[in-house]
């Protein structure tokens, strides 16, 4: 059947009445209005005839944390009791349904993560939280620090070859917490001269350059009312990778000039706000436990690391393989030195350690989560860390550092 031109009108006009109709049926609400008693609509976000969407505000957040979920707060709560978030006017995408439609229609598409839903005089709401608004961190980051180092019960007679920092400058402004911090391990080569000295020079010279040029910088530029930029990714990474050289360096200097062959591996992770930046030269560790579970950051630069990763040897074999101490990359060896750098957010709750091969050949990563979830704070961890290295044999040096995440 052909299409005349007035029927094509008269279906136009069928539908523009339909829709009117039901327009009629499913006004839009107005800015201003309260929903469910608690979510004020700010701006009508789209309109149609099966959905409604709203941008809202929440005046009743103490119900559900916009940060971490969490149930447990109480009316007149200005501040979540788990995570500290503002429990005041967060705001969420608000869709409004007909009562012939329902919110799990196949049709509809979130982009976040829905909050509530509910059905008020015949119309169905989901609340909707767009991912991005969610802070991890809605004061700020704060860490918790400790370091220990211990010559071990078989070499107590020696001198300790390992050292530690743990370097960390902490502001809070306008309640916003933002840290950054050094914190490295360096073991000195057992049976390489002067072993301690190497160490120490690491420890030291990237001391020196992290407090100039890290925390030092920004201050002064502050004082004299100069813009600070937030530095970036590339330039933090350069930053560690260039200071870890010239400790390399310097190591290698008096290597040439006094004919001697001092070396130190080194580990560990420097902290600008939410991130941290992990470093790892030689078999030194550092691991993070999240949510109760342990990782092993970095990788062993080692003979039995190489034959673990081709599968010729299995994990535990590390332990007691006859050849477990030949490692290939370590700080004075070579004028270049190679030094695994990379990335990793941080988030609530997890625990940073960086050790020296004295704890993780002692105490197995079992043992080490275990430790480090039950400890009440940083300094009570590296005390058990090191007091149970000692307990299983404490045949090296062993030394860790430690940094709660909050």
């Amino acid at each position: 059947m052909t299409q005349t031109p007035s029927d094509e009108l008269d279906e136009a006009q069928s539908s523009q009445d339909a829709q009117a109709t039901a327009s009629a049926d499913f006004p839009v609400l107005a800015v201003g209005t309260t929903v469910h008693e608690r979510y004020e609509i700010t701006q009508v976000i789209s309109e149609s005839t099966d959905q409604h969407v709203y941008s809202v505000t929440d005046h009743q957040g103490y119900q559900h944390c916009w940060n971490c979920g969490s149930e447990q707060n109480s009316e007149g709560d200005e501040f979540c009791i788990d995570c500290g978030a503002e429990l005041q006017n967060a705001v969420y995408t608000m869709h409004e349904y007909p009562a012939a439609k329902s919110s799990d229609s196949d049709a509809d598409t979130f982009h976040g993560t829905i909050v509530n839903t509910f059905v008020e005089q015949g119309r169905t709401y989901a609340v909707e939280q767009a991912h991005a608004a969610v802070n991890a961190f809605p004061n700020g980051v704060h860490l918790l620090a400790a370091s220990d180092s211990d010559a071990g019960d078989v070499r107590r007679s020696e001198p300790n070859e390992d050292s530690t920092l743990a370097l960390v400058l902490q502001r809070v402004h306008e309640s916003q917490a933002f840290p950054v911090g050094v914190f490295i391990v360096a073991d000195g080569l057992g049976g390489h001269d002067n072993g301690q000295e190497a160490s120490r020079m690491a420890i030291n010279i990237i001391a020196e350059r992290m407090v100039r040029d890290l925390l030092a910088a920004p201050l002064a530029s502050e004082k004299a009312g100069e813009t600070v930029e937030e530095a970036s990714e590339d330039s933090l990474a350069t930053l560690l990778q260039s200071t870890i050289e010239d400790a390399n360096s310097a190591i290698c200097q008096v290597n040439q000039r006094d004919k001697t062959d001092m070396g130190s591996t080194i580990t560990g992770f420097m902290v600008v706000g939410d991130f941290a930046y992990i470093l790892n030269v030689g078999d030194s560790r550092t691991y993070m436990v999240r949510a109760g579970q342990i990782y092993q950051l970095t990788t062993d630069h080692s003979l039995v690391g190489q034959l673990v990763a081709g599968g010729l040897i299995q994990p535990d074999d590390v332990y007691t393989h006859p050849q477990r101490s030949q490692i290939f990359r370590s700080l004075g060896d070579k004028p270049n030195v190679q030094v695994d750098i990379f990335k990793q957010q941080l988030h609530p709750g997890d625990i940073l350690l960086s050790c020296s091969d004295g704890l993780w050949e002692m105490v197995r990563n079992p043992q080490i989560e275990s430790i480090l979830n039950n400890a009440p704070d940083p300094q009570t961890a590296c005390t058990q860390l090191l007091e149970t290295a000692n307990t299983n044999g404490g045949e090296d040096n062993v030394s860790a550092v430690v940094v709660f995440v909050h």
